[in-house]
């Protein structure tokens, strides 16, 4: 709301006014309110903490939310309401799994057409819906539906990039995490395996090859380890902090996935199960060290091959879901699928996935780009999930965006030239 020359109606403030409404408040006191509101606290209150309706009475609420209010008085007139644009015929509902985060929420909305001649004790409604909406933009439902795959259905507070998580596992793939502490990345596999009705097996960062193997003790028993237990009889394994691990067992690691069956420390041959599916998570893309996570090790190149990188950065929408508190943020679900992908996008990928790697070579640069981006990338294409969604996880992996352009521009260099020599 736009500053005006009235002064705040709080006692002893001399600060503009928020709008034109007589015993409006000032910005500060304002959002002092909608705290206490949201906290279920009395407002305004004296340095004890002390209910103090004297202060500002035309805006009071008493410790139960009730709001104490003076005496109407004459209103300034309202300003004219702002010309509505006509209302578009065409357009359609979308879900709440493919909000636009361009959109204004209904609490803006409301905000705006309650502004100017209208006394502020409907911050307090507004301030319940963001509320509820921030918890509507987490808690959602998720269906896939593809042939063959079990239909998922997910309820409750979610990260937002679940849903592209549980797409990638029920495609046999494998979601590398990356993210800063806390993100959630543990807690998202929990409820990728509950999903699939898998098991769920995990291992944090693995210093000595056995903690990932298992070991024969002293006794000739063989200690079966997590790895073992879900490659053997399925479910999904956690790999966390997999850029804090050995290079040894992650060499073992590699192996078993590679090849489909695994001898372990005991001798036995053991054959990897239909239902083993994997998820790795890291705080760094794989190349080492940074300023926040010095004890982390670079990843050779045929690990990071073989993961479909996610990045999972901090929801703050569901933090506030969770704490039942407002937000004002723009965080929602994941858009990750388009209607759908024809055949030519596949094929334009495919095509694109190779110039990219003859550009790599070219240049230089030190990134892989294996035919598993193009597998990879078409199974996925072919589930609907955007390109851009796809080359991200699937070719780029964090790779920084001024060798991605340099790597598009040789393509698209390569691709024109092709085209005059065919002409």
């Amino acid at each position: 709301m736009a500053t005006t020359n009235n002064p705040c109606s709080y006692d002893g403030c001399t600060a503009p006014a928020r709008s034109n409404v007589v015993n409006s408040i000032c910005d500060t006191h304002y959002m002092s309110r909608r705290r206490a509101i949201q906290d279920g606290k009395p407002w305004p209150a004296d340095a004890d903490g002390n209910f103090d309706k004297h202060t500002c009475p035309a805006h009071a609420i008493d410790k139960e939310g009730l709001f104490e209010q003076a005496p109407a008085e004459e209103q300034a007139p309202a300003p004219a309401p702002a010309p509505v644009a006509p209302v578009d015929k065409g357009a359609k509902y979308v879900g709440r799994n493919a909000l636009d985060g361009a959109a204004k929420s209904k609490a803006e909305i409301l905000e705006e057409l309650l502004s100017g001649g209208k006394d502020e004790r409907v911050d307090e409604l507004i301030a319940r819906i963001s509320t509820l909406e921030n918890s509507i933009s987490a808690h959602y439902r998720i269906d896939i539906h593809h042939d063959g795959d079990k239909v998922v259905k997910v309820e409750g507070l979610n990260h937002r990039v679940t849903p592209y998580v549980i797409d990638l596992v029920a495609a046999d793939k494998m979601p590398y995490l990356v993210g800063p502490a806390g993100s959630g990345k543990t807690t998202l596999a929990e409820k990728v395996a509950a999903a699939l009705d898998l098991d769920f097996y995990s291992t944090g960062a693995v210093v000595q090859k056995y903690e990932l193997t298992g070991f024969v003790d002293a006794t000739g028993t063989y200690q079966e380890s997590s790895f073992y237990k879900a490659y053997k009889h399925g479910g999904l394994f956690l790999f966390d902090e997999l850029d804090a691990s050995s290079p040894a067992a992650i060499v073992a690691f590699n192996a078993a996935l590679e090849n489909g069956h695994w001898a372990c420390p005991s001798g036995e041959m053991v054959i990897r199960h239909k239902d083993f599916r994997v998820i790795a998570s890291a705080n760094t893309y794989g190349k080492g060290a940074t300023l926040s996570y010095v004890g982390r090790n670079p990843l050779d190149g045929s690990t990071i091959d073989r993961f479909a990188f996610v990045i999972m950065n901090y929801d703050f929408a569901l933090t506030a879901a969770i704490k039942g508190v407002a937000y004002d943020g723009k965080q929602a679900p994941l858009r990750y699928t388009v209607k759908e992908n024809s055949e030519h996008d596949i094929s334009s990928y495919f095509r694109d996935v190779t110039l990219y790697a003859d550009a790599v070579d070219a240049m230089g640069i030190k990134h892989i780009i294996s035919p598993r981006a193009a597998i990879n990338g078409i199974d996925m294409l072919r589930r609907n999930v955007k390109r851009s969604v796809v080359e991200e996880s699937f070719i780029w992996k964090g790779l920084d965006g001024d060798s991605v352009k340099k790597i598009k521009q040789h393509a698209a260099d390569a691709l024109a030239k092709l085209d005059r020599e065919e002409n």
